[in-house]
This record gives structure tokens, C-alpha cells and sequence, in this order.
């Protein structure tokens, strides 16, 4: 737990580097300076005063006047040099705060970013740096400065005035503290309450503008801006239950106000008429009155905010208590766990007996055991549901499994940096999700350093070229919000042209063809079959003639594999998996007059012919089977 604590205060507080500090220290004292004038200032006008009522005392008066000035003057000017300093640490403050809480973000497991909305975490963060800002700011120029104004004050006034008058102001201080501990308890849930309907409100509008293609589609605008305009509305009363416990405590320290400067001046009165003061002294009492109960009041008041910013920051600690991947201070194992994208053999990866769940009870994956050697090829077909995708989080340690293990080169996953693991696999999916970049940049992203050779050798091999020609400016063009300028087909090729740019180890095809028409399907597979050679492939995939490129192929079915074999084997067998290229033969007319299987004759045949369906997807020329 304290080791906890003190991981989230340097989260907190501890970005302000060298810089940072020397400008908060500096913005201190400078309040400080600031506070210690004000505090002299009505002394200096006592004293003003006072020369104004005797008689030759010009120069008195005169030099008095002249320091009062000063006084003034000196408390404005380090007022605005200590804004300068604090804004400027300030900025870097929060930019430093920024960056690190960003890269905090990042290095989070999938899984706790599946569980939350983009735009919620994005307001957390934004209640994070606002409760920092109050802190740093109550903290630098409201309170210290209010505790050096109240000595230097206490020090000047405890022998000039008599004690009935401390008593009331006193009682003062008193009553402000009971009131103010009163409302920051009273506020304590509304605020709360409010901040958490701002959080979900946040991930609300980030969600449905990240999803604008799909609520044009739906013609949902209205709908959502419904459902939006609720959220903003039960803010809006959580917030207007905040604001009148605020005016409720602020009409407390009217009062109090009030009838603190009534008992005095009527205490300050009579002690005038009795000369036991002078003139001066009864607008220093006055004075000193309204200074000392202004900074109580702002010192309540800044007690309340930090009480809403500590909110803001206990959201966020709650973020930053999630261990990032590989935990605290991983330590990666040795020899070949480090596998890189070249230089040494594709790795073998086994999976044995894996079992997985996302949530209690409800079985994904049940005893799959799964193993591609170095520089094999594996493809794992299936219904959608069956744990195709599954797999794939997990060898990319995503998920762990709830049971069994997965093994990289014989050393299991969990010992394998998370980071030195993803940097050696290329992973080709059909939901590419793109930057609001260029095309260059968003094709560059897993190898920023690849040559411009290298980047139009994957252009060409993905089929891009006639794409780059036809934009307004080539692969300088930006793709949009999630890449909505491109289709579907576009961006599926420009996953494929990323995966051969990044020329990894281990390539993982996850429907990687599944959003291309025919004709295209036919063009890029012969890269992405010679981009397998020296690699070791995983394909999921629900094309089976893609598949059949596998050295062996493995037919999941609710989690469970219950066929295994190369193409032509399973097609002799004539089982489900044969059941399935059939129908997808039919569907797709892949051959549509093929006969159904009788036994190892016609499957050997069907597997020749399956062959030769291949070739053709490859480029080889062949004639079009005749239609029905």
C-alpha cells in the first residue's frame, strides 16, 4: 500500500522537474513577499493617518505617505512577477503531467481499455490536471501566504488593541472553521456525484463522435444527441446541487462577516471615545478586520476546492494503481525471449491445453493445444464465436489463459517482455484502426526507419500504387478521423502493406483478406504467401482457400478443436471441414460443379482441383469455371 501511495504522488507531483521547481519556489516567495507587504500596508496608513491629526508633522506624514506608496506598489509588482512564475511552472507542469500520464495509458493491458471509454479516460485525466492545479495553487499563493499575513498581522495588532476585540475575532476564526468543515462535507458526495456524470458523459460524446460513420449510416444523430442531452442535463443538477451548497456556505461567512465587523466596530468605537486609541489605530483595526477575514474566507473556500480537486486525483490514482503490463520493474527473461524481426530463425509458439475465459462461467477456448514450428504455417478456421480472435490475444499477451500455457520458443509468454514479443509479430486484421496522419506516416508506424525502397516494395506488393497515384497528394494525403477517407478494402491493404514493411518474424493474418473483392483477394495473396516464407504464420481466416496454403489447418467449434490436418487430408476425410469448403465452393463459386466426396479418390481429386483453384488465385492462368 505505501509503496502504492508513494508510486501515485510521483505520478502526481513528481513531473515537475529541476525547472519546474525553481519556479513554484520562486512564485512562493514571491506570494510570501507579497503577503508580508499586506500585512504592513495598513500599519504604514495607521501611521498616515495619525500624522494627519497632529500638527507639524508634514515631513512625518510625508515620508509616511511615500512608504504606504511603496508598500503598494512593491505588493503589485511581486504579485504579478509571482503570476508570471507560477503560470510558466504552471504550463510545464501539466505538459510534463500530460506526456507521462499518456504513456502511463498506453502501457496498460488491452483489457483495461476494452473495459473503459476513450473520452471517459480522457476526462479523468483532464479532472487530474485541474485537481493538480488547484493544489499547486492554493497550496503556493493562497494558504502560505495566508498564514505569513495572519503572524505578521497577529505580531503588528496583539499590543495595540485590547483583548475584547481579539475575543470577537477569535470567535470569528471559529465560527469560519465550523462552517467551512460543515460545507466540504456537505459537498463532499454532490461533488462526487457530479464528477463521475462528467466522467460518463465524456466517454459518451468521445464514443459516438468516434463512431459518426456508423451513426450517419443508422441515421442516429438525433438519437444520440436524446441520449447526450439526458447525461448533460443530470450534470447540470448534480452541478446545481454543488453551486447551492456553495451559496449556502457562502451566505454562512456573510454572516459571519458581518456581525464580526459589527462587534468591532463597535468595540473600536467605544475604545476611540475612551482615547485609548487614535484615529489611526481604529483604521488599522478596520483594516486588519477586513484582511484577516478575507483570507479566512479565501482559505475556507480554497479548503473546498482542494476537497474537489482531491476527487479529481482519486479517480486517477485509481488509474495508475493498475499495474502496467509485464508489472512493476519486469524483468524480461534471457536468451531468446528478446526475438527480434530478423537476424536470427522464426520462433516456433505452442500452445498447450490453453483454456480461456473473459468472465467467470463462460468458456472461450477449452484444451486447444496448437503448435507451429519455426517457419511453419498454421490456419485456424471456424464459425464466427468459435475463439478464432481469442487466440490471437493471447499470443499477444492481450489475456492470460485461465489455464494451460503458451510457449515462445519453448519459454513461456508470461516471461517474454510484452513490448520485445508485439515488436517481433506483424498482425495483418481487418479492423485497422488508422491515425488522423498522412498515409506515409500511418504505413511507417511499425517500422518509422523502413528506406523508401522497402516502403514501395510494400506498396506494390499490397496494391497500393494505383491508390497513391490517384490521391490528391500522394502519400502525403491524410486519411481522416480512424482512416474514414479509405474503404475497407483500402485500409485492409494498407494493414497488409505494414505487415510486409515491417518484415517481423512471426506474421499473423486475422481475416486478413475479408474485406477485399475477388479480383483483389487474388492479387494480394501472393505477397502475403511469399511474405510467410522464413516466418512463422498463423492465419485466421474464414476464406478457406487462403487457408489451404497452411501446412496444417485446425477446425475450431465453441472453443473446442475438433479437426485437425493439411487441406487435402481433411478433405479426404470428409468431414466438417470438408462439409464447409463445399459450402463456401458453392456460395463463392469457387468450383461450382464440384461433386460431393464419396471416399480418398474424389477427395484427392477435389484436392487437385483445390490446388489448381489456388493457382489461379495466384496469378496462374486458368480457364473460368463455366457458370450454371
Amino acid at each position: 500500500m505505501a509503496a502504492g501511495r508513494h508510486r501515485d504522488a510521483w505520478m502526481l507531483f513528481g513531473a515537475a522537474d529541476r525547472s519546474t521547481s525553481v519556479r513554484l519556489a520562486l512564485a512562493s516567495c514571491l506570494a510570501v513577499l507579497g503577503a508580508a507587504l499586506q500585512g504592513l500596508a495598513p500599519l504604514a496608513l495607521k501611521h498616515l493617518v495619525d500624522g494627519f491629526a497632529s500638527a507639524g508633522a508634514a515631513r512625518r506624514t510625508l515620508v509616511f505617505a511615500a512608504l504606504y506608496l511603496a508598500i503598494l506598489g512593491c505588493g503589485r509588482l511581486f504579485g504579478q512577477a509571482q503570476a508570471y512564475a507560477f503560470a510558466t511552472a504552471d504550463q510545464r507542469l501539466q505538459q510534463r503531467f500530460s506526456a507521462a500520464s499518456f504513456v502511463r495509458l498506453l502501457h496498460l493491458p488491452l483489457r483495461f481499455h476494452l473495459e473503459r471509454p476513450a473520452g471517459s479516460l480522457v476526462q479523468t485525466q483532464a479532472l487530474a490536471l485541474q485537481g493538480i492545479r488547484l493544489v499547486i495553487t492554493h497550496a503556493t499563493l493562497t494558504l502560505l501566504p495566508i498564514v505569513i499575513q495572519a503572524l505578521v498581522m497577529a505580531t503588528v495588532v496583539v499590543s495595540l488593541f485590547d483583548v475584547k476585540i481579539w475575543l470577537v475575532v477569535g470567535a470569528a476564526i471559529a465560527a469560519y472553521s465550523g462552517l467551512f468543515a460543515i460545507g466540504m462535507w456537505r459537498l463532499d458526495d454532490p461533488t462526487r456525484k457530479a464528477l463521475t456524470g462528467q466522467v460518463q458523459a465524456s466517454g459518451f460524446f468521445a464514443d459516438g463522435l468516434a463512431n459518426v460513420e456508423g451513426v450517419k449510416a443508422a441515421a442516429a444523430e438525433a438519437r444520440l444527441g436524446d441520449r447526450y442531452r439526458v447525461l448533460a442535463v443530470e450534470g447540470e443538477e448534480r452541478w446545481r446541487l454543488c453551486h447551492a451548497r456553495r451559496f449556502e456556505t457562502g451566505i454562512g461567512a456573510t454572516l459571519i462577516f458581518v456581525t464580526t465587523l459589527t462587534g468591532v466596530l463597535l468595540l473600536g468605537t467605544s475604545a476611540l471615545s475612551a482615547g485609548r486609541i487614535t484615529v489611526g489605530d481604529f483604521v488599522l483595526l478596520n483594516a486588519y478586520l477586513v484582511q484577516i477575514v478575507q483570507p479566512l474566507e479565501m482559505a475556507g473556500f480554497a479548503l473546498r476546492d482542494l476537497a474537489q480537486g482531491a476527487h479529481g486525483l482519486a479517480k486517477w490514482s485509481e488509474i495508475l494503481r493498475v499495474p502496467p503490463e509485464g508489472g512493476e520493474g519486469f524483468a524480461p527473461a534471457g536468451g531468446k525471449a528478446g526475438f527480434s524481426a530478423s537476424g536470427r530463425p522464426a520462433p516456433s509458439i505452442r500452445f498447450e491445453r490453453v483454456c480461456f475465459a473473459y468472465e467467470p462461467g463462460r468458456p472461450v477456448l477449452t484444451d486447444v493445444d496448437l503448435d507451429i514450428p519455426s517457419g511453419g504455417v498454421i490456419a485456424v478456421v471456424g464459425p464466427s464465436g468459435s475463439g478464432k480472435s481469442s487466440l490471437i490475444r493471447l499470443v499477444l499477451r492481450h489475456y492470460t489463459p485461465t489455464s494451460g500455457r503458451i510457449l515462445v520458443d519453448g519459454i513461456p509468454v508470461e516471461q517474454i517482455d510484452p513490448h520485445t514479443l508485439r515488436r517481433g509479430i506483424a498482425l495483418v486484421t481487418q479492423d485497422l484502426v488508422l491515425f488522423n496522419d498522412t498515409l506515409r506516416q500511418n504505413l511507417m508506424f511499425a517500422r518509422p526507419e523502413a528506406s523508401q525502397a522497402a516502403l514501395a516494395a510494400a506498396l506494390s506488393a499490397a496494391q497500393l500504387d494505383d491508390l497513391v497515384a490517384r490521391l490528391p497528394h500522394g502519400l502525403e494525403t491524410p486519411v481522416g478521423e480512424r482512416g474514414l477517407k479509405l474503404s475497407g478494402g483500402e485500409k485492409q491493404r494498407v494493414s497488409i502493406a505494414r505487415a510486409i514493411l515491417q518484415d517481423a518474424s512471426v506474421l499473423i493474418l486475422d481475416e486478413a483478406t475479408s474485406a477485399l473483392d475477388a479480383e483483389t483477394e487474388r492479387m494480394v495473396a501472393a505477397p502475403l504467401v511469399r511474405s510467410r516464407q522464413g516466418r512463422t504464420t498463423l492465419i485466421i481466416t474464414h476464406r478457406l482457400a487462403l487457408a489451404a496454403h497452411a501446412d496444417a489447418i485446425l477446425l475450431l467449434r465453441d472453443g473446442r478443436v475438433i479437426e485437425r490436418g493439411a487441406h487435402g487430408a481433411l478433405l479426404a476425410a470428409g468431414g466438417s471441414y470438408a462439409q464447409l469448403w463445399r459450402r463456401q465452393a458453392r456460395d463463392e463459386m469457387i468450383h461450382p460443379d464440384l461433386p460431393g466426396l464419396s471416399g480418398s479418390a474424389a477427395g484427392a481429386e477435389w484436392s487437385a482441383r483445390s490446388v489448381s483453384a489456388t493457382g489461379a488465385a495466384m496469378g496462374a492462368p486458368t480457364r473460368a469455371p463455366p457458370r450454371r
